[in-house]
């Protein structure tokens, strides 16, 4: 099937210069993450207390792997925290991927603070926040790009309100990313129809960008999908070429242009506009041509880009 899109803010001309293929390292840098080491305080991790009555440990009661996770039992009941942590070294503008496991009926917390070669703090880092986990296991994971001095870390868990909460998994893993740079082919001003077909003259002209990856893995996809990028002087047109030997099972139910389209068997476009890992656009196009978008924390707004005339069809 075929899928065009149209995102027609001209400052995204400059946006988009290389597609990531995720080929993540399996070296954890975190010390004893699984919490197996160890019957009372993991070896690697120290705890820390800023005043909140409770105990942590390692328990047997309940594990994401493996027989162990560390448990924080919070018994106050002001704002203060206890929390369990790790020291290490970082490479400056590296990128990363954190992963780990919570369970909890409580709040519960992760940061990950930078520090230069001073020790100066550089930034605090929420990899991971929230309420609750209605009491069960919930995997979280967050990818980031370092700053610039970065080398050391301090990477906390921790229990910021009365309640139990209970981690494990704890992974922290440099990524390499194969950079494949594409071309965008720049062409005139000429009328196009959002149709899904690419039967126009100038996408014939365009190669595929193809041969994706599995986002976090070290294998292609078994299903093909393809794409091409061109930008004419009001914006960028991406086609997607999406192999799918189960159309009749494809999920298309949303009925008007939100963000909620992502629940659906959709088409994805992430751009990074300053190249820093720091934010990004995010725009999403289903077959039956139902649009979304949204910004993540960090990019900064350089024109009105939703409203604009962004646009996708529906597939054919």
């Amino acid at each position: 099937m075929k899928f065009n899109l149209f995102f027609s803010a001209a400052a995204f001309l400059f946006a988009w210069g290389s597609v990531l293929c995720n080929d993540s390292a399996e070296n954890n840098l975190l010390q004893n993450g699984s919490f197996e080491k160890s019957d009372t305080v993991p070896t690697g991790w120290f705890r820390e207390n800023n005043g909140a009555e409770g105990e942590s440990g390692i328990t047997r009661e309940t594990a994401f792997e493996g027989k162990n996770a560390f448990k924080l039992v919070h018994r106050s009941e002001d704002r203060n925290w206890l929390r369990i942590s790790q020291l290490g070294k970082i490479k400056p503008q590296t990128r990363y991927k954190f992963t780990a496991a919570v369970r909890t009926t409580t709040p519960y917390w992760i940061e990950f603070y930078q520090f230069d070669s001073t020790g100066k703090l550089l930034k605090a880092l929420t990899l991971a926040r929230g309420d609750s986990t209605a009491d069960r296991w919930l995997p979280v994971e967050q990818a980031f790009i370092t700053e610039k001095d970065a080398c050391s870390m301090k990477l906390s868990m921790i229990s910021p309100a009365r309640g139990v909460v209970f981690y494990d998994a704890a992974n922290l893993r440099e990524v390499h990313d194969k950079i494949r740079e594409v071309t965008t082919v720049f062409i005139p001003d000429v009328p196009f129809q959002l149709d899904g077909q690419l039967e126009e003259a100038f996408w014939k002209e365009i190669p595929f960008t193809e041969n994706f990856s599995l986002l976090g893995a070290q294998k292609d996809f078994v299903v093909r999908t393809q794409a091409k990028i061109c930008a004419d002087s009001r914006g960028f047109r991406i086609g997607f070429y999406c192999e799918e030997p189960l159309v009749s099972r494809m999920l298309a139910n949303a009925e008007e242009d939100s963000i909620a389209v992502y629940h659906d068997d959709c088409v994805e476009v992430f751009m990074d506009l300053r190249n820093k890992g720091e934010g990004y656009f995010h725009f999403i196009g289903n077959s039956l041509g139902r649009k979304g978008g949204e910004q993540y924390p960090g990019a900064r707004l350089v024109c009105d880009w939703f409203d604009y005339g962004s646009g996708t069809a529906p597939v054919n």
